[in-house]
């Protein structure tokens, strides 16, 4: 057993321990690593105990063990003391070092284990007691305080204890670890709890801080109400500063929000409600002011559903944001501008670097063909350009003699073009009209003699040619370098010019599109001082170009260093001219003038994404933290991606999830677009899904829009709801339990609000307060006014001091009259109900019916009184039987020994009927005692019935009817009890009919089949039918006849009828009752008969039996004693008496010591102050088994004696007893071989 409870307690440690690591991960909280470490420490000295129990060979951790205690105590005490934020005292870190350091010392010397337990027991029990001390002194109210702190002081006190428990105490062992065990179970469950509710603590904090700050908005947070009724639930103060209109206009006339919204945007707003897919996005909206003016606010909602998902309201905030919206204007005015002037950059940028081709060169060239006509004496010539294409050359100047022709003609580059630009250098031809390229020149030229082909690049490319022709006396060598040089010069003359006018161009172009982009611009020298910065560097940093133009660019980026330039792009932080910081990023390009670097800073405010950042970098924790699995859905329903929660419920790797469909998870297969179509009309959707292993659970689907890669996907979070359809499905059972409670209990149960509004009540309620009409949704107060006017007022007064004191009271014995004018005493208790915050929320109101309750403490006070004098009466029915017997024998004896003198034996018999009527007497008062098993005995049946009739009627005008069959059967029956059920129906029959008139009773033998009625435990019966002719009994009254304590006597008990009924049952029989009302009532009765012919009446007239043998009489009283003892010598008997039990038992073991045993011991069955006859039967049977004793007692109604063999009894005999009776006991016993 101790084995079975040391491996719970480990289990259990274990999964302690992992639920404090699983928590601490989470939170990181220090106080929580302390309580970790404690318990798993507590694991391990548990380990190790339980291992050293089943005397494994551990001497190397015994160290450890025995300073595992005093570690777990320092561990948990130093988490309790960071938790309450209490500083941890020197004197308990020197003393934890000093014990610990003392132990290991000891056991590596050899110290008394007795000494070293001692010493860490009183410690670690110490720390334990601060810890509880600490709870119960610091821990807010609540049960977790009682149960930690005086957990942690059980604990201490039963390790302070362990050094002196003695382990050969083994019993002791098992319920010290179960104690033990429990403690600890208590203060892990008590930690949690105090941990929980500290969280608790800390999320309304924030919910309050959360309030606090939305109240102190700028901007305007609202809620409304949409359906079933337009209402503004809540706006706050700023609404005032925006709107101009107080929050309670709004409150007053909700209408109000589309007044103030223009006109022009009240369409799109209700499609906007309409849509719930363009909800969440901010949307900008013109409003009117209360002045008139129209401004512009930017609105966030979100929509909020009930259970069944339809819409009923909507939430945001409010921003103007009319200032915002002009800067938008212009801002995208100036981007539209910027945009174009980008657009022309690649040709500003293209003709930069090809000038000589799209730039206007013909001054140039007519310039270049007159220094080669005056240096080489050419006549004519020509200089052509090559277009884009370099598919045709363009001639721009022409030249024939003293003809200029300036207009552009096209001529095919073909192959004068690879001729000449192949080789890369001038060509001449002095033989033109024979060469070959009298054939390539366009048909119709001028007459040429001799030519010269000089090429022109640009950046080593082709850019045109310069043709020169008929020089006298030819081309030579030097011509041609000549032409060659001048071409070159003229091409460097024209790109030089052209490059200068663009660049002036450009300059201008650059700083209208500095001034007109969205991010800054800044221009350094190489001493890092501002040159330029644009109209954004201004906005951005607050200065004018005026106050920061020649200041370094610390100024405004204090973290500048020409280190990072290497870096291209960066962030850094910026300073405003507020001295406000700013995150920023900048990119640098680098550029050399006139031997000096120039860098130009393109800075953006990335304030905006740095926000962005942080948002992003929050849902991507949410995601890869979320407890609910969360899918990135393409087209088609393929996985994109999944978070840690996704692979734990459904048993997948990540790896694994990533290749398969999201329908591949559902249990019925549905395609995807089906499903964004039903998550799209009800948001959120309930489906089957089957984990890897082919288990299905429940999930609760939402299906979100986002963007990955520049794309769409679709966001899927699904939750697993099985823990919660469970709860569901838990709390709509609990609700039809309450409600099935509620309907079936008879007392009347009212919950209320705070403001006395009824909440719940069930039908009980309304029937106690006689208020048959539903009372749900009405005030208590009204309620109440139904009482009168002094139990109205403390009803209510007791109402108000509950919801006011939060204690419970109770209105007791209220007077309430129905709806058909009876009257009711009821009860009404009254208890608060509190919110999790612990504020009164209501009160819950039991009303209970007193009414019967009075009704049978009143009969419950007349039974006690009954039960008092039913023993009384037991008592004399005793000592009086007792007194009968010493009469009744001495009469008898005179009657017997006077037979001579008529007179003396008249008067004897006269004596001896009187002295049976006193029996008679005595047997009624023994009848009323409780307690009692039936005598029975064979008797005919209608002697008992003539007799208790007579009894019952006798003083009064009722006469009685006897039809008594010759036949009748007997039945075993126990006299007295059967005589007193006759006599109470008859009594009652006498009193229905005002004692006075007729009654009858009849006796038949009856044969009844099983299905007659209920517990038939025989076919053959008597059957009693006692009919009056009296007021009967109604039929609502009828069936409770029989019950206990019911009449409708003004002064009956209610315990006659349920008297017989209860004799009747314990005789196997049954009684049922037959009436109409105002005219007859009948009693039957239903008595098992017997086969035993020979029924005793108890009649006199028997014959007295002589016998011989050895009798003891066993008797306290002397009277019973001498009178028994002068009958049994009568009868012809030796006869010894005994006064008590050790009496007997003395006489009767040496009556068999000197062989001269008794035959008979007849014994008293009680005896006050001495051993009866009960307890001396015990003996005489170990002493003989064979012993035969008869059992007499003035109690006749004894159990004993109705089942006296039971008890080792041969016989039994009733006091006061007959001669005849005692004679022929004696007889049957005696002659009786072995015990009857």
């Amino acid at each position: 057993m101790n084995t079975l409870l040391m491996l719970n307690s480990i289990i259990i440690l274990f999964i302690i321990a992992l639920v404090y690591l699983f928590i601490y991960i989470q939170e990181r909280k220090r106080y929580i690593a302390f309580w970790t470490a404690g318990w798993f420490i507590y694991l391990l000295t548990s380990l190790i105990d339980y291992l050293n129990y089943m005397n494994l060979p551990l001497a190397l951790l015994n160290p450890g063990y025995r300073v595992g205690p005093l570690i777990v105590s320092y561990l948990l005490l130093m988490g309790t003391l960071n938790y309450f934020g209490l500083p941890i005292r020197r004197l308990w870190k020197y003393s934890f070092v000093l014990v610990v350091s003392f132990v290991i010392i000891s056991m590596g010397i050899g110290l008394p284990l007795f000494i070293i337990n001692l010493l860490v027991c009183v410690l670690g029990g110490t720390y334990l007691i601060i810890c509880g001390t600490s709870y119960v002194r610091y821990q807010a109210k609540g049960l977790e305080r009682n149960i930690i702190g005086w957990a942690f002081i059980l604990l201490g006190i039963l390790l302070m204890n362990y050094p002196f428990v003695d382990s050969k105490i083994t019993w002791f062992l098992f319920w010290g670890y179960l104690i033990k065990f429990i403690i600890e179970c208590l203060i892990a469950s008590g930690l949690l709890l105090s941990y929980y509710k500290k969280m608790q603590s800390v999320l309304r904090g924030s919910e309050k801080r959360f309030r606090d700050i939305a109240d102190n908005s700028q901007d305007a947070i609202y809620e409304i109400n949409l359906n079933p009724s337009f209402k503004v639930r809540y706006i706050s103060k700023a609404s005032t500063d925006i709107s101009g209109y107080a929050p309670g206009e709004f409150y007053k006339n909700p209408n109000l929000i589309y007044r103030i919204i223009h006109p022009e945007e009240l369409s799109y707003l209700k499609r906007l409600l309409n849509n719930p897919q363009l909800v969440g996005i901010p949307i900008g909206l013109r409003w009117i002011r209360k002045d008139g003016r129209v401004i512009w606010v930017e609105h966030n909602n979100s929509l909020i559903y009930d259970n069944n998902g339809q819409i009923i309201g909507a939430s945001g905030i409010a921003r103007e944001v009319t200032e915002r919206k002009k800067n938008e204007i212009t801002f995208f005015n100036a981007l539209e501008v910027s945009q174009r002037r980008r657009e022309e950059m690649p040709n500003i940028i293209n003709e930069a670097e090809l000038p000589f081709i799209h730039g206007d060169y013909t001054k140039e060239a007519e310039k270049l063909f007159q220094i080669c006509k005056e240096l080489l004496g050419v006549t004519i010539g020509f200089v052509a350009k090559i277009d884009d294409n370099e598919n045709s050359f363009e001639i721009i100047h022409l030249r024939d003699g003293n003809k200029v022709i300036s207009e552009p003609i096209k001529m095919e580059t073909g192959v004068i073009f690879e001729e000449i630009f192949s080789e890369a250098k001038p060509i001449y031809e002095n033989n033109f009209p024979k060469s070959k390229w009298s054939e390539l020149l366009p048909k119709g030229h001028l007459p040429i003699d001799n030519i010269l082909f000089v090429p022109l690049f640009l950046k080593n490319k082709p850019a045109g040619m310069l043709v020169l022709a008929n020089k006298p006396g030819g081309f030579n060598e030097y011509d041609a370098g000549t032409a060659f040089q001048l071409g070159k010069d003229m091409v460097v003359d024209v790109y030089t010019t052209s490059l200068l006018r663009m660049l002036k161009e450009r300059e201008a172009q650059i700083t209208s599109i500095a001034h007109s982009v969205n991010d800054a611009v800044v221009t350094i020298d190489s001493k890092n001082n501002i040159m330029f910065l644009n109209k954004t560097a201004e906005n951005i940093f607050g200065y004018s170009a005026s106050e920061v133009l020649g200041m370094t660019i610390e100024k405004i980026i204090p973290g500048w260093y020409l280190d990072k330039v290497a870096k291209g792009v960066f962030e850094e932080v910026g300073l405003k001219k507020d001295d406000s910081e700013f995150p920023i990023e900048i990119l640098i390009s680098t550029w050399i003038r006139n031997n000096s670097t120039y860098r130009t800073l393109v800075i953006r405010d990335i304030t905006e994404r740095k926000e962005y950042e942080k948002t992003i970098k929050h849902y991507q924790m949410l995601f890869e933290n979320s407890r609910d699995s969360m899918f990135l859905v393409g087209d088609g329903g393929r996985i994109l991606e999944a978070n840690y929660a996704a692979a734990k419920t459904y048993g997948y790797s990540r790896e694994e999830l990533l290749t398969m469909n999201i329908n591949d998870l559902r249990v019925k297969a549905i395609s995807y677009t089906e499903i964004k179509s039903l998550i799209s009309k009800d948001q959120l959707q309930v489906f089957q899904h089957r984990r890897k292993d082919g288990t299905t659970f429940p999930v609760e689907v939402s299906l979100q829009k986002a963007t990955l890669n520049n794309g769409e996907v679709d966001l899927d979070i699904v939750r697993d709801i099985t823990e919660r359809k469970q709860a569901e499905e838990e709390l709509a059972l609990e609700k039809e339990r309450l409600a099935v409670t509620l309907r079936s209990i008879k007392d009347g149960v009212i919950t209320t609000d705070s403001q006395g509004k009824v909440i719940i009540s069930n039908k009980a309620a309304g029937t106690i307060l006689g208020q048959p009409k539903e009372i749900i949704n009405n005030s208590i107060y009204n309620i109440f006014t139904f009482l009168s006017d002094n139990y109205a007022q403390e009803c209510k007064q007791c109402f108000n001091e509950v919801i006011t004191t939060g204690l419970s009271k109770d209105v007791n014995n209220i007077k309430v009259s129905t709806a058909d004018n009876m009257k009711k005493a009821i009860t009404i208790s009254c208890f608060p109900i509190y919110d999790i915050g612990s504020k009164i929320t209501g009160a819950v109101l039991v009303l209970r019916d007193v009414t019967d309750e009075q009704r049978l403490q009143q009969e419950m006070l007349k039974a006690s009184k009954l039960e008092s004098l039913s023993v009384m009466a037991g008592g004399v029915a005793h000592d009086f039987n007792n007194l009968l017997t010493g009469v009744m024998g001495n009469i008898q004896l005179l009657t017997l020994y006077n037979k001579s003198n008529n007179e003396e034996l008249e008067a004897l018999l006269e004596l001896k009927k009187a002295v049976r009527q006193a029996k008679g007497l005595t047997r009624q008062l023994l009848t009323f005692a409780k307690g009692y098993e039936p005598i029975k005995k064979v008797i005919s049946i209608d002697d008992l019935i003539k007799e208790a009739t007579e009894f019952a009627i006798r003083g009064s005008a009722v006469a009685c009817k006897y039809s008594f069959p010759k036949d009748l059967w007997p039945v075993e029956v126990d006299n007295s009890q059967i005589y007193q059920v006759i006599n109470n129906i008859v009594l009652n029959a006498k009193q229905a009919m005002s004692n006075k008139g007729e009654i009858k009773i009849v006796c038949e033998n009856v044969s009844i089949n099983k299905d007659h009625f209920v517990a038939i435990k025989a076919e053959k019966y008597v059957k009693i039918s006692i009919t009056d002719h009296g007021i009967g009994i109604n039929r609502k009254d009828i069936q409770k006849v029989f019950d206990p304590f019911f009449t409708t006597k003004p002064e009956g008990s209610g315990l006659g009828l349920a008297t017989c009924y209860s004799v009747i049952r314990k005789h196997n029989g049954h009684i049922e009752v037959e009436s109409e009302n105002d005219n007859w009532t009948t009693f039957n009765i239903y008595l098992p008969a017997t086969l035993d012919k020979s029924a005793n009446n108890e009649s006199d007239d028997g014959m007295v039996i002589k016998g011989s043998g050895r009798v003891l009489i066993m008797d306290d009283e002397l009277l019973v004693r001498k009178v028994a003892g002068r009958i049994i010598k009568y009868l012809g008997y030796y006869v010894d008496y005994a006064q008590d039990g050790e009496e007997a038992i003395t006489k009767y073991e040496k009556a068999i010591s000197s062989g001269n045993t008794f035959d008979v011991v007849i014994m008293d069955l009680t005896i006050p102050g001495g051993m009866g006859g009960i307890e001396t039967i015990k003996h005489l049977i170990n002493i003989d088994p064979n012993v035969k004793a008869v059992v007499s007692s003035g109690y006749s109604t004894d159990p004993v004696m109705a089942e006296y063999k039971k008890y080792g009894f041969s016989a039994v005999v009733s006091k006061p007893y007959s001669i005849e009776e005692l004679s022929k006991t004696m007889k049957e016993v005696i002659n009786t071989d072995t015990k009857l």
